[in-house]
């Protein structure tokens, strides 16, 4: 070990010239993050977001007719559509629909791949909705 090495050993020049290109960047009018309550960030146009009922604002009744086609196209299973024939009208009608979150955390913890912190926003889902 030579003296020029052990002279940039000791006063740290490494750990200096590192320093230096941080700070270079630290100039506060290139800001990059979004701020957030005054800029709303950007949103995809097809951006479907989690899958919801839609109501018929006239008769305020559910527009689904329980087909469990959007069950049928979650890729992890967390819609759960239940229905019943009424045998007045004979057509199906919607009991029950929920779309838990908690049964893609579980899947996800299973599978240990960890590629993504939310469940796949495909948009077949919410198609029918």
């Amino acid at each position: 070990m030579g003296l020029p090495n052990l002279l940039r050993k000791i006063f740290m020049v490494d750990l200096i010239k590192g320093l230096s290109v941080t700070f270079r960047y630290q100039d506060p009018k290139e800001i990059y993050t979004e701020q957030y309550p005054l800029q709303r960030p950007q949103v995809a146009e097809r951006y479907r977001g989690a899958p919801r009922l839609n109501v018929n604002p006239d008769t305020n009744e559910t527009m689904c007719i329980a087909c469990d086609l959007c069950a049928l196209a979650c890729p992890e299973n967390l819609i759960v559509v239940s229905s019943e024939r009424n045998e007045k009208t004979r057509r199906k009608e919607l009991t029950h629909f929920t779309y838990d979150l908690s049964r893609w955390r579980r899947a996800r913890s299973l599978r240990s791949t960890g590629s993504s912190r939310r469940p796949p926003r495909l948009g077949r889902c919410v198609e029918g909705h």
